[in-house]
C-alpha cells in the first residue's frame, strides 16, 4: 500500500464510532482471528462525549461457568488471566467503563449466556 492509501485507512479507522468500531473487531476476530480488545473500542471516542452519560458494568456474581467467565473478563480488559481472575473473585467488581450503550447491550448479554449477573451504573 502506498502511503497515500494508509493516510486514508487512518482517517476512516479514526472516523469510526464505537458502533461501528465494534462491528469491525467482530469481523477481524471471526474472519481474520484478528482479536481487538474492548479496551481498544472504549478508547474510540464520539465528537459528542462530553455530553454522553458513561456506564460502569460491574461483575456481580460469577455464576456456573467461572472458567468462561474469567476469559471474557480477560478479552473484555485486557488483563492477564491471574488479574482477571482475581476481579472475578473479588466481586463485586468494576470490569470497564463506557459511553456506548451498544457496547454496554453487548458485554451484558455476554456474561448473561454464561449466566453471570453483571449490573450497570
Amino acid at each position: 500500500m502506498k502511503n497515500q492509501e494508509l493516510n486514508q485507512l487512518v482517517r476512516m479507522l479514526i472516523g469510526l464510532n464505537v458502533s461501528e468500531a465494534f462491528k469491525l473487531s467482530h469481523i477481524l476476530r471471526d474472519e481474520h482471528n484478528i482479536k481487538i480488545s474492548f479496551d481498544t473500542i472504549n478508547t474510540i471516542k464520539d465528537k459528542d462525549e462530553a455530553k454522553k452519560p458513561t456506564f460502569d458494568i460491574i461483575l456481580i456474581k460469577a455464576g456456573k461457568n467461572r472458567l468462561q467467565v474469567v476469559k471474557l473478563i480477560k478479552e473484555i480488559t485486557s488483563l492477564d488471566l491471574t488479574q482477571s481472575k482475581k476481579l472475578m473473585d473479588g466481586v463485586p467488581s468494576k470490569l470497564i467503563t463506557t459511553t456506548s450503550k451498544y457496547v454496554v447491550n453487548h458485554i451484558v448479554s455476554l456474561f448473561t449466556e454464561l449466566e453471570a449477573t453483571v449490573e450497570i451504573s
